[in-house]
């Protein structure tokens, strides 16, 4: 503690400016009250240990640096691991986003294909329409809500059928109806989904073009 130059405290100070991770211990035979408050205030020291010291009781203290060394040296490495598994959980998310908006973008377009297709589209699930096209909801006026009707009453009994004949079969099924007039080509066919609840593409081609 009592060097030329500099005492032990401002050597610590330096030292820890230099090696924050260093556990700083003093052994001094000065133990007057301001150099015990300069160790702790400018050292930063672990421990002050007076002289004479008893060898079990430094032997123990130096034990205990060791320790929270180790735990200091633990408690850094899990913060590395926490950053980096943060910083790589903000790239996936981030990845994760831009997909996302990827996809509602190319939604979008997909969307805006098949509502300007020239002849009818619609989307059957469980029985009851879940998209519909311009042209489809063109053909089928009288029915206000044509999203979440039946497909029998808001189409008629023949699209239904060829509807069962695909449903009850080999998942497709063509026929030719009459709609407003005019002879139409109805193509009912099970989309490519495995989920549980698989649904039907339902177009309608003008036949007489």
């Amino acid at each position: 503690q009592r060097m030329p130059e500099m005492t032990g405290s401002e050597f610590l100070h330096r030292v820890k400016s230099l090696h924050p991770d260093t556990v700083r211990i003093i052994l001094s035979g000065y133990t007057d009250l301001e150099s015990v408050t300069e160790s702790i205030n400018v050292g930063a020291v672990f421990k002050f240990l007076t002289k004479p010291w008893d060898d079990d009781l430094l032997c123990q203290n130096v034990r205990e640096a060791f320790h929270i060394h180790d735990l200091s040296a633990e408690n850094q490495r899990l913060t590395s691991e926490l950053q980096n598994a943060n910083q790589e959980l903000e790239a996936r998310v981030e990845q994760k986003t831009q997909q996302l908006a990827f996809n509602l973008r190319a939604l979008q377009v997909s969307q805006d294909i098949l509502e300007e297709l020239p002849y009818s589209v619609m989307g059957i699930g469980q029985d009851e329409i879940v998209f519909a096209n311009r042209r489809a909801r063109e053909h089928f006026p009288e029915v206000p809500l044509l999203l979440g009707s039946d497909l029998e009453s808001a189409c008629g009994a023949e699209i239904e059928t060829i509807y069962r004949q695909a449903a009850g079969g080999e998942g497709v099924a063509t026929g030719e109806i009459e709609l407003q007039g005019e002879r139409y080509q109805c193509c009912c066919q099970r989309n490519r989904s495995t989920g549980p609840h698989q649904g039907y593409i339902i177009t309608l081609r003008l036949l007489n073009n």
